[in-house]
């Protein structure tokens, strides 16, 4: 994508995705327990601690969105995105080796021993020669029939969860649209996702259209989010809270689903200024050295310690929230001089 025609919404979803990220690995996520019962404040984290998980799915659906309407020999494929992971990884195995001083050998940390989306994007990027042929030969009809599956099956998935692992028989084999554990399809599924949904948005020329689709889209996301409340609800009382982490990774379909195809839209129908587009430009861009800092490092840890010892009266959930974006900022500012530095720019 060139300069001119690049979209600044798929910018807009990674920054987005990014903070999730940071949401999601904080003590916010998970605060709703302190909250009284049905109240705003618990009905809000429910939904944040839901609605964080997108994080993952975003990131997912802008590479398909990206990529898989692509044509690039595997070679390629190799040495300028597969590659480029490896390295990050043998990175972070050594990273975290000498930080955390971690006891296990260098081939036991970089095998399985890093954060689990790495693991994931890197079988992602080597079936994107497969799922580059499924996508594009997808018609529209396909494309609807594959949407509406994915819907029916990840939503049934979440519904039965909670009784006695019924999802796992009925809808958990389907991996191309559902999974036992939620995110063991991401990287098939939301990158088709996300190629379709920017797919129809470009073929489609009435307003009226988009405009209902979008519409549709955000009630879909408002009833996962009601969903998810209902059997995080019912889960905590008969199960002790047991499935809490797979009811809400199942609740963020629809969500991410509508945040895609709302902001890949408003990118497309707005232009913004030079100034600004550049702003976040590099703000996305940063957005994986961010990850990598969050991931598999100490330092987020730290900076919300400092965020407690410097609002003690504010409480531990508005602290998360600020430590949040003191990670977003400080990180942004490292990676940013890291990307100057000749050769590192490839990699993150």
């Amino acid at each position: 994508m060139t300069a001119s025609k690049r979209n600044i919404g798929f910018d807009l979803i990674r920054i987005l995705a990014i903070l999730m990220v940071l949401y999601n690995h904080r003590e916010a996520y998970g605060y709703f327990v302190n909250f009284p019962y049905m109240g705003f404040k618990y009905v809000f984290e429910v939904f944040a601690s839901a609605l964080c998980k997108c994080g993952s799915a975003l990131f997912f659906m802008v590479s398909g969105a990206l990529l898989l309407g692509k044509q690039e020999p595997f070679p390629r494929i190799f040495q300028h995105r597969i590659l480029r992971i490896l390295i990050v990884m043998a990175a972070m195995t050594v990273l975290s080796k000498v930080q955390e001083g971690r006891p296990e050998s260098l081939f036991t940390i970089f095998t399985g021993g890093l954060n689990w989306y790495l693991y994931s994007y890197l079988a992602y990027l080597f079936m994107l020669p497969f799922l580059r042929i499924l996508a594009q030969h997808m018609n529209q009809a396909d494309r609807k029939l594959f949407f509406l599956i994915t819907v029916l099956a990840y939503t049934a998935g979440g519904v039965l969860i909670p009784f006695a692992g019924l999802h796992e028989n009925l809808t958990g084999v389907m991996t191309l649209f559902n999974s036992g554990w939620a995110s063991n399809c991401w990287q098939l599924t939301f990158p088709l996702l996300g190629f379709i949904l920017v797919k129809y948005s470009e073929e489609e020329t009435e307003d009226g259209r988009r405009r209902k689709t979008k519409y549709l889209l955000l009630a879909g996301a408002v009833l996962s989010l009601i969903l998810c409340l209902v059997l995080v609800n019912y889960d905590m009382r008969y199960n002790g809270g047991a499935n809490l982490e797979q009811i809400r990774q199942r609740s963020v379909l629809l969500p991410s689903c509508f945040m895609v195809y709302a902001l890949y839209n408003a990118g497309q129908s707005r232009k913004a200024s030079g100034r600004i587009a550049a702003c976040v430009k590099e703000l996305s861009a940063a957005t994986f050295g961010i990850f990598l800092i969050d991931t598999h490092t100490t330092y987020s840890e730290r900076l919300f310690e400092f965020a407690l010892r410097c609002q003690p009266f504010a409480g531990r959930y508005l602290c998360s929230i600020f430590s949040i974006l003191l990670e977003f900022a400080v990180y942004f500012l490292v990676v940013y001089v890291l990307r100057k530095i000749p050769g590192v720019k490839t990699v993150l």
